[in-house]
């Protein structure tokens, strides 16, 4: 029964690791965005902060519920069931922070062009 019981712990563990990366990139991405706006520094790390708990609560607070219902109703075995929420959990909010990343890059480099016209934009890994 304990051997069953870490299989779960196991698989469960495993798949929120992605889910760790995500929080802290969203926190990762506040501070940065703290580093070139001093005047607002404490209230934007605050916000990152904010923002990675929020999402981290939400992902545990949803994970067993609909891990449940997902294997309910598409007869999904429960480790499956969770790949599939985890995927589409983790998956939305890596979109949003990529989208994030788009907008300020783009910002980035308008502002840049805008100081020294001069200066030729450089294609970055995110170009759409």
């Amino acid at each position: 029964a304990a051997l069953g019981a870490g299989d779960g712990i196991t698989a469960l563990r495993a798949l929120a690791g992605p889910g760790h990366v995500i929080y802290s990139a969203f926190a990762g991405y506040y501070l940065g965005l703290a580093k070139f706006n001093p005047e607002n520094r404490g209230p934007i790390i605050v916000k990152g902060l904010v923002i990675a708990a929020v999402i981290h609560a939400l992902y545990n607070s949803l994970v067993g519920p609909v891990t449940t219902v997902v294997s309910v109703v598409t007869g999904l075995p429960r480790v499956a069931a969770l790949f599939v929420f985890v995927i589409l959990f983790q998956g939305a909010f890596g979109y949003v922070l990529v989208r994030k990343l788009r907008r300020y890059r783009d910002a980035y480099l308008e502002t840049r062009d805008a100081v020294d016209p001069a200066v030729e934009p450089e294609l970055t890994e995110f170009e759409d």
